[in-house]
């Protein structure tokens, strides 16, 4: 099963904390929002959509099902920043502009298909 990964990064604002906003496409029929974190030092990192729970952790309401394909996210997701911070010495666009990254990798675990949980 070959998976393919387009980013769309927003144009960052001067106040924004995080280095990246926008959103993932998985083979094209599943769009989920993100946010890149972190610097060079540190290592960096992507938020999913989620919430925060009582005991005041953050629980994911959607994202990649293991490490393999979160990290080829992320892997895309740093890959399509840079493409666009090399263009960023041009005036910015009035509108965001795509940017798009694709990459095919196998799981190395096949999903389990069958009886959903509910």
């Amino acid at each position: 099963m070959a998976l393919t990964v387009k980013v769309h990064l927003w144009d960052k604002r001067p106040n924004d904390k995080h280095v990246a906003a926008g959103y993932v496409i998985v083979n094209d029929a599943i769009q989920i929002n993100i946010t890149l974190w972190g610097d060079d030092s540190r290592g960096y990192f992507i938020s999913y959509p989620g919430y925060k729970k009582q005991d005041g952790k953050w629980q994911e309401t959607a994202g990649p099902v293991n490490k393999e394909i979160r990290e080829a996210i992320l892997d895309a997701v740093q890959r399509a920043r840079t493409q666009t911070s090399k263009t960023e010495s041009k005036p910015a666009p009035k509108k965001t502009e795509d940017v798009t990254e694709s990459i095919n990798i196998e799981p190395a675990v096949q999903p389990a298909v069958g009886k959903a949980p509910w």
